[in-house]
């Protein structure tokens, strides 16, 4: 028994340590059948292949200053074209600034969308300015990257920064619109001028109007939004309204509320009208200024010469008036065409009657101011000029203005003042100048001067009231009275046109300018020549001529210039 159990632990020594060589001998061999191999795997590449996109760099801004205002939002604008060989993946935009960068705005890398193959794509790059903006000038670099380094060049801007400047809006004039005086139940218009006064950009500005109980907007809302308004820059705001038989008291007050985004530069306005305040029917021309910063010149409703205008002493008791002004011509005729009407014409007529009462001494009770004036009403004042002349028994002195249409008609081109209900092809239903002049000298006065802002060739200052096929008829020249002087706007075949600037006719407004700065020893003469100098100088800037003329009698011809107005 020892012997076989000794024999079984040899075997089991011998047995396990072949066995385990003999699988160690079959790894080798399996090693050696199966070789190794190895992989290098890369991705293939289809870059995009950028480029700025001519003349598409640009620079974006509120105001259009082409500088980056304090609080102000901007943009730097371009397109990219992509002639590569796949889309512009991935791409960033990589912004730095340098120089006068207070206060400035930007996101220093940000996603841009992907450029398409074969395609352009426009990228902006938003930036922003404070309060804390300085003056001066800044430079903006833009790298357009993309993730295998086939972005775009770098793009340098230089731009103007400019600090910040605090706008000031205010009402810098305002009047009544209407015809004749302020009423119950008759249509009227406030006209209000606003304007930027300061050296700021006014943002999101809007107005306001609070009325009284009993009085109603007729065709506007109580608020208006007037947006963005540069420094001096004006805006005009209507308001068209009626007042019913229950409004209580003599005086209707109104007033504006005027507001801009920074809540700080507005301004409120207030006034009352009295129901006798006489209105103007003139339109509002306005002209923007330029936005830089510069003394800013007040805007206006109204011509330099309406205002300041000067008192020369009490008036003189034997004096006389008629002043007609004749604008609204198109509005008696559905056939006309407002470009007929005579633009500012009820202007004129307004501030000549207030230079007749102040400058020439004619009594306020002595005046007859009437606008947009129909044949029967024209007729009516001459017909009173003449009868108080025929009162005062040879004391008196009579003026008469004109402003408005003439035309010439008959074989001998007789000059006819046009009434507004006359139509242009019936001239003879006017007032003949030749009985005009007849009238007002038919019983004795000590002088009668006549002003005539009108043309009697067919011209007109905006459209013709008749077709004249662009010939221009010379009227008649009539003989002048004794005692009585013409002051014409025009001679011979030419026009009489209108100084938009100063919102009257040239003749008026130079008439008015002359009597505005003489002095109270000026004789006729002078003022004369000044006045027509001035006219000549004005339309022949403006591409045409009027020359007015002056008309006396034989026996007044060489003695007239040294005439006085006081």
């Amino acid at each position: 028994m020892r012997l076989a159990i000794n024999m079984n632990v040899v075997l089991r020594g011998l047995i396990l340590p072949l066995l385990a060589i003999a699988w160690l001998s079959a790894l080798g061999q399996t090693e050696a059948i199966s070789p190794t191999y190895t992989f290098n795997i890369r991705k293939k590449i289809e870059p995009p292949i950028l480029s700025l996109v001519p003349g598409s760099l640009q620079f974006v801004d509120e105001d259009g200053n082409e500088a980056i205002d304090a609080l102000e939002s901007c943009a730097i604008s371009f397109a990219v074209s992509n002639e590569g060989l796949g889309d512009g993946l991935g791409l960033r935009a990589v912004t730095t600034l340098s120089g006068s960068a207070a206060g400035i705005g930007i996101t220093s890398v940000a996603n841009l969308p992907t450029a398409k193959l074969g395609h352009e794509t426009t990228f902006e790059v938003p930036l922003t300015a404070t309060r804390s903006t300085s003056d001066g000038t800044l430079e903006v670099r833009i790298e357009v990257e993309e993730p295998n380094g086939f972005g775009l060049d770098p793009i340098t801007v230089t731009l103007e920064t400019r600090a910040f400047r605090t706008p000031e809006m205010e009402v810098v004039d305002y009047k009544l619109r209407g015809v004749g005086q302020l009423k119950r139940k008759v249509p009227f218009a406030i006209e209000l001028l606003v304007q930027n006064v300061g050296q700021g950009l006014a943002s999101d500005v809007t107005a306001q109007i609070t009325i009284p109980n009993n009085v109603f907007l007729l065709s506007s809302n109580e608020t208006s939004d007037l947006g963005v308004i540069q420094p001096g820059e004006t805006a005009s705001l209507v308001f068209e309204c009626i007042i019913n038989n229950n409004f209580e008291g003599e005086e209707v007050p109104f007033s504006l509320q005027l507001d801009e985004q920074l809540g700080k530069y507005g301004d409120r306005w207030h006034h009352s009208f009295r129901f006798d305040d006489a209105m103007s029917t003139d339109r509002l021309v306005v002209t923007a200024t330029e936005q830089k910063a510069v003394s800013v010149e007040r805007g206006s409703l109204s011509s330099d010469v309406d205002k300041n205008i000067p008192d020369w002493g009490e008036p003189v008791s034997h004096r006389y008036a008629v002043v007609i002004g004749n604008e609204d011509y198109a509005s008696r005729s559905v056939s006309l065409n407002p470009e007929v009407n005579v633009d500012f014409a009820v202007n004129d007529a307004l501030v000549m009657a207030a230079y007749l009462k102040s400058v020439f001494g004619v009594p306020e009770e002595n005046l007859r101011l009437i606008t947009d004036a129909t044949a029967g009403e024209m007729q009516r004042e001459i017909n009173w000029l003449e009868n108080v002349a025929r009162a005062e028994g040879g004391s008196a002195e009579i003026y008469f203005y004109y402003s408005g249409h003439g035309l010439p008609y008959g074989s001998d081109n007789i000059p006819y003042l046009i009434p507004v209900d006359v139509d242009g092809q019936q001239p003879q239903l006017g007032v003949s100048l030749p009985v005009l002049y007849a009238q007002l000298t038919r019983h004795p006065v000590k002088r009668a001067q006549v002003f005539l802002d009108a043309c009697f060739s067919g011209g007109a200052r905006n459209e013709e009231l008749v077709a004249m096929k662009g010939v221009r008829v010379v009227p008649k020249k009539d003989a002048i009275p004794d005692n009585m002087l013409v002051w014409a706007s025009s001679s011979g075949s030419q026009a009489s046109g209108v100084f938009r600037e100063q919102l009257h006719g040239h003749f008026t407004y130079q008439l008015l300018k002359a009597l505005q700065v003489a002095n109270e020893q000026v004789i006729l003469g002078d003022l004369f020549d000044q006045i027509r100098r001035q006219v000549d100088l004005t339309t022949a800037r403006e591409g045409f001529q009027q020359i007015p003329q002056a008309l006396a009698a034989p026996t007044h011809a060489q003695t007239w210039p040294s005439w006085t107005i006081r």
